[in-house]
């Protein structure tokens, strides 16, 4: 008795599929590393943000610290 044509179709789909299997479409790796650019903007915002702090962490500290005390 012959395979009904459906089966007969998923097992051709079945084959081929694993013969494909490995074969990897080459794709323009520069397209990935031209989403992967960080924006100027964004790092400039960072750094601002990043040294600011900093800065005011050593404002803070130079206030609360007493004052030295002068030999007279």
């Amino acid at each position: 008795m012959p395979a009904p044509r459906q089966l007969r179709k998923r097992t051709q789909k079945f084959d081929k599929n694993i013969t494909k299997r490995g074969n990897v479409v080459a794709k323009k790796s520069t397209d990935e590393e031209e989403e992967r650019k960080l924006n100027p903007w964004m790092v400039g915002m960072f750094v601002v943000l990043v040294v600011g702090s900093s800065f005011v962490q050593v404002l803070r500290l130079f206030q609360s610290t007493p004052a030295i005390p002068k030999d007279e």
